[in-house]
Parts: structure tokens; C-alpha cells; sequence
């Protein structure tokens, strides 16, 4: 009688079992992770981002360069490639929740960012972005027409959470450095103009070591102002340099660079062509930006106190010191 009950037993704990696999498997089969197919970027023509069913973000696609509407301003290369990367690329790696309880997942109303993509006149990717999961290798989004939480894979809502100005393209000044031949700089009443001169002769270097001179570097170019003063050649390229890749901080939305007639420094460069930065007094004393404007830029924009203290040279502190001569 014992054994039998023992057999019952064992039959019941069985047939359980076999209901909760055939169930589980029905269950796991019912919320089968849906599969995004990636979307060729150079398809990609226009990207719409949007909060509180608002679209806060508008990017065209004009040839190979991304505008921001409706201004058409350009757009930073960078930023939209991270975003192309996460939008070519989405893949949902876990159901989170069905609940919709969306709120603990920033997936609300008040809270998700909502992402639209389009190729032509067809979109071709629509996505919920919320916040990351508490592993920061995830974040949580949820798919149109579907109620469901997944987990996506990486953490991008930072790259969707940014505002028109965070995406402009913030470079103001470019050139190669080495093809420009002329610094022409005033400040205030102070102007001087350098210019970069031809290595020295080995003869003519000779020749001055012959007059008691000290010899100049016969291999170099040398930069001198307009009295033929030797410039202090290190101070020099560390203009250049933080002139040759200048970014700015922001820019002034409402103003336009007729406003601006009156710079306290400014500076113009020649090279395979003609380039400029002119700085503005700030507008109160407590301000840590100063307004600007440069040729390769048709907006003004603000560049940091450091960064201008690091530009505004006197003429005079870019000439060679006696001693070192």
C-alpha cells in the first residue's frame, strides 16, 4: 500500500512538471522578442525627437552634412553619428515588463524621449527611449503598438536627451596652421602685423656670425612684425594653435553679427586664404563668456573667459625677449 502511494505521488509530481514545461515553453514562445532589422544609414534622411508628444528636434539629411530645422543649422557630426550608431543598431536583448507601470521606467508621458526615423517619405524605426537600467549596459525602451518594456542593448538616452544647441556643430574657426603666412593683431589702440619669413641662407647665416651677429636657424622660418623684430617663435604657435580648431561654447540665438561692430581684440590671418576672430566686450562684469565672431562662421557666438585670456594677446607680448636674442 506504501509503494503504491509513493508511485501516486511520483505520477502527480510528473504530470505537474510536464504541465509547468508545456506551459513555460507557451509562455516563453508568446513574448518572443521582437527583431529589428538594421537600417542602412546612408538611407537614413530624416531624424525627429520629441518630448510630451511635442517634437522638440528636427535633423535633415542634405548630401552627406545633417541640418537642424527649421533654421538649417548645421549640425555636429559627431552627435549625429552616435545617434545614426544607436538607431542602425537597436537591439532588444530582454522582456522587462508588461505591467505598463511605464512611470518607474521613464518610459511616461512626462518622461520618455521619443525617437522617429524616416527613409524618404517611409518611416523606418519609432522607439520610446527611457532610462538606463541600473546595470548601465541597458536601457529600457518600448516599441509603438506594443505595450510591453524591453531592454535594449547599450545606454544612448543621454545621446537622445540633448537640446538644438547641444547639437550644433560648434566649430567657429578652422585652417591648417601651417600655411598661414601673416598674424595681423590689435587690441585697443595696439596693432602689430607678423609675418613668416624664408629660412636664412646657410651663407647669410654665416655672414652674420662674421658680424658678431647671432646666427639665425638657416633650416626654419622665422616670424617677424613690421619693425623686423624677431617674434618669440613658441608664443606664436600656441596662438595658432588654439586658433586652428576653435570651438565655441553656445551660440546667441537672437542676435546676428551686424550687431557687432566694435571688437577689443581682434586678429586676421592669411594662409591658402583670409581668416578672422573678432571679441566683444562682455555684457556686464560678472559674465564668464565673451561674444565673438570669426569669418568661418555666420553666427555669433560665446567663447569662455580662460579661452579668451589665452587669445588676447598684446602684440607686444608675442616679440621675442632681448635675452633670448
Amino acid at each position: 500500500m506504501k509503494i503504491k502511494k509513493e508511485y501516486l505521488i511520483l505520477a502527480v509530481v510528473i504530470v505537474a512538471l510536464s504541465l509547468y514545461l508545456v506551459f513555460h515553453d507557451r509562455d516563453r514562445s508568446s513574448y518572443e522578442l521582437p527583431r529589428l532589422a538594421p537600417i542602412e544609414r546612408n538611407e537614413i534622411t530624416k531624424i525627429e525627437i520629441s518630448r510630451n508628444g511635442q517634437a522638440t528636434i528636427q535633423l535633415i539629411r542634405e548630401g552627406s552634412d545633417w541640418k537642424i530645422l527649421p533654421k538649417a543649422y548645421p549640425a555636429d557630426a559627431t552627435r549625429v553619428k552616435e545617434m545614426l550608431d544607436v538607431i542602425n543598431g537597436l537591439t532588444l536583448t530582454a522582456l522587462v515588463s508588461e505591467s505598463k507601470n511605464y512611470q518607474i521606467y521613464d518610459l511616461d508621458d512626462a518622461h520618455r524621449i521619443h525617437v522617429k526615423v524616416w527613409s524618404g517619405d517611409d518611416v523606418v524605426r519609432e522607439f520610446d527611449t527611457g532610462k538606463a537600467a541600473s546595470s548601465f549596459r541597458h536601457t529600457f525602451v518600448k516599441l509603438p503598438e506594443n505595450a510591453m518594456v524591453y531592454h535594449a542593448r547599450d545606454n544612448f538616452r543621454r545621446k537622445f536627451d540633448v537640446s538644438i544647441d547641444d547639437l550644433r556643430d560648434k566649430e567657429v574657426l578652422a585652417f591648417d596652421k601651417a600655411l598661414i603666412k601673416e598674424i595681423a593683431i590689435q587690441k585697443g589702440e595696439q596693432a602689430s602685423i607678423f609675418s613668416k619669413q624664408a629660412p636664412v641662407e646657410e651663407k647669410e647665416a654665416q655672414q652674420q656670425v662674421e658680424e658678431g651677429g647671432k646666427p639665425a636657424d638657416a633650416t626654419q622660418a622665422v616670424w617677424r612684425n613690421e619693425k623686423n623684430e624677431a617674434a618669440d617663435e613658441a608664443g606664436i604657435q600656441r596662438l595658432l594653435t588654439s586658433l586652428a580648431d576653435l570651438k565655441c561654447d553656445s551660440y546667441l540665438e537672437e542676435k546676428t553679427k551686424e550687431d557687432f561692430d566694435t571688437p577689443i581684440f581682434s586678429i586676421r590671418l592669411k594662409g591658402d586664404k583670409a581668416y578672422s576672430l573678432s571679441l566683444f566686450d562682455k555684457s556686464n562684469e560678472a559674465d564668464t563668456q565673451y561674444p565673438a565672431v570669426s569669418s568661418d562662421n555666420p553666427y555669433p557666438f560665446l567663447l569662455p573667459k580662460w579661452r579668451v585670456d589665452n587669445l588676447m594677446k598684446d602684440p607686444a607680448e608675442l616679440l621675442k625677449k632681448r635675452e633670448q636674442e
